[in-house]
């Protein structure tokens, strides 16, 4: 949750995700093994919009991101949570690009 200029992330720590600068790191941001995008350190956790390290603090982008995260998420549960990593296909490079 984005409160004001800053957010509010400091009760996510007690639950293991990792912060960056006091933004949620997701995706290739995550230190550790590779996680898919919007995906935080703990499994089955997600993040999307201003809240994001590295994200773009626009309405717009939060909801694009918000969609891409739903994705995210429905992959996790679906058991396709790698679906959207880059692994050299150019059928999924598009979808890669787009997500990341």
């Amino acid at each position: 949750m984005l409160i004001g200029a800053d957010p509010d992330t400091k009760w996510l720590q007690g639950a293991g995700v990792q912060l960056t600068k006091g933004y949620v790191a997701t995706g290739t941001d995550v230190t550790g093994p590779a996680v898919p995008a919007y995906a935080t350190s703990v499994p089955g956790v997600f993040a999307a919009g201003d809240v994001r390290y590295r994200g773009v603090r626009r309405i717009a982008t939060a909801a694009g991101e918000g969609a891409a995260a739903a994705l995210a998420v429905h992959n996790y549960f679906t058991g396709r949570a790698q679906l959207l990593q880059m692994d050299g296909d150019t059928a999924n490079a598009a979808l890669c690009a787009y997500y990341a």
